[in-house]
């Protein structure tokens, strides 16, 4: 289930969205955007993002690490959304950036969990966009500065004419 949250788009939100959307951000490049494997109907698009916080399975010492001197603004923009609409939450797992360009043809990402594990996922459409997000057959219509929260496994659409932004956390 797809819950829209209310994003107060505090001024710690907005100079951080401002950054991401400027010139000076820094992106690097992915060329698949899920290690699950290939299904029929879905493509494993590449796509350029910014790490905060690396998800714990991506070390071999099983914790989350640093790989942003941005992580702690990102981490209080996202505790004040979660604060704002009474989302209890212990700890964050994942934070990170995703930018996906538009491509020839629209097609559908790889369906995907960012763990093996009970975890909630928060995301923010940060720019004007499309790239609709599915979630367990429920879809959520991009829009700028929305923020979902969500379980389970979900995809989404390449964008049509604009790059597809958004921020993303993971927690339990």
């Amino acid at each position: 289930m797809i819950k829209v949250l209310h994003n107060p788009t505090s001024g710690s939100y907005n100079q951080l969205k401002q950054f991401i959307l400027s010139r000076d951000f820094a992106w690097y490049w992915h060329s698949v955007s899920s290690f699950d494997c290939e299904k029929s109907g879905y493509v494993n698009i590449p796509f350029y993002a910014h790490t905060f916080l690396q998800k714990p399975e991506c070390d071999e010492g099983l914790y989350s690490s640093p790989k942003s001197q941005l992580v702690n603004t990102a981490s209080n923009v996202f505790q004040e959304i979660l604060k704002h609409n009474k989302v209890s939450y212990n700890y964050f797992l994942r934070m990170g950036v995703n930018c996906v360009e538009p491509l020839p043809q629209r097609v559908k990402s790889v369906p995907h969990k960012d763990h093996m594990f009970d975890h909630s996922n928060i995301l923010i459409y940060l720019n004007d966009s499309d790239g609709d997000t599915f979630v367990e057959g429920e879809k959520s219509k991009f829009k700028e500065d929305k923020a979902i929260l969500f379980q389970g496994e979900h995809y989404h659409m390449t964008p049509s004419k604009k790059r597809r932004m958004v921020m993303v956390a993971t927690f339990v």
